[in-house]
């Protein structure tokens, strides 16, 4: 079992439903064996774990684990820890309690100003964040505070995500971005794709695609959440040139359709 979702995808949840690996909502509600959740789990949860579980297997993503060991290291020093971040988010409930009482979370710069006083602050961001946004709200701490300790933590393959998406999508007349309504990362590439201007089709799966819509479109481009199975990519390049193929059969005009894929990494699971 595992406490909490693995990950923020309902389709690998199902799969994983399939062979066994089951989902619970509290941690003591885990017997037997538990996976912790890429996301990581709090201290507490970590205790609760050990008490019910006779054994733990820590699935935790090394990068998340990586923030973990800083914002505990620093908060031990005295120092006060912010984390840049989606409050109720899992990675951060984690991240935070790390911390305990010298632990901070903002979600931007505009937040700045309520944070406490404090001699010696460390900043940190949750793996997935906007790095834009990380960079705003670093120059803000910085201006409050003056010298502070400062942590390059969002994941590089995130990061490249975004950059491409930033990229793309000022070149492609409409964007699809494929993921998990609940994943964090993937909500942040549709938020920056839409931000440019593009039209943006945020989706789960090839059922949800508006086709009618799409295939409106010369240019298409396609990214996928860092949680996004590999078979639901193809799954849903696959329909678009099935659609579109039937609709060029039919006689109906219709411009070339271009998809432009820029996935780097992605999760592989059986379908």
């Amino acid at each position: 079992k595992t406490p909490g979702p693995l990950i923020h995808n309902r389709q690998v949840l199902q799969v994983l439903e399939s062979r066994g690996i089951l989902t619970t909502d509290q941690s003591d509600d885990a017997t037997g064996t538990a996976v912790i959740r890429a996301h990581g789990l709090s201290l507490q949860e970590h205790e609760e774990l050990r008490r019910h579980c006779e054994e733990l297997l820590d699935a935790t993503c090394p990068h998340v684990r990586r923030v973990q060991e800083i914002v505990e290291r620093y908060a031990a020093e005295g120092y006060l820890c912010v984390v840049v971040g989606d409050r109720g988010h899992a990675e951060v409930n984690a991240l935070i309690s790390y911390a305990g009482q010298a632990g901070r979370v903002i979600s931007g710069p505009e937040e700045v100003e309520s944070l406490p006083p404090a001699d010696k602050v460390v900043v940190v961001a949750q793996t997935t964040q906007d790095q834009e946004l990380f960079r705003r709200t670093i120059k803000q701490v910085r201006g409050r505070y003056g010298e502070c300790l400062v942590f390059e933590t969002i994941c590089q393959s995130t990061g490249q995500r975004q950059a491409e998406v930033r990229e793309l999508a000022r070149k492609v007349e409409a964007m699809i971005v494929v993921g998990g309504f609940n994943s964090a990362n993937t909500r942040r590439l549709a938020q920056i794709s839409a931000a440019t201007g593009a039209p943006t089709y945020y989706v789960e799966t090839d059922a949800q695609l508006d086709i009618a819509r799409i295939l409106q479109y010369e240019r298409v481009g396609l990214t996928a959440g860092a949680s996004t199975p590999n078979w639901m990519i193809k799954k849903v390049i696959r329909r678009l040139a099935d659609e579109h193929r039937k609709r060029t059969r039919s006689g109906l005009h219709l411009a070339r359709l271009v998809l432009r894929g820029l996935v780097s990494v992605n999760l592989y699971a059986a379908g």
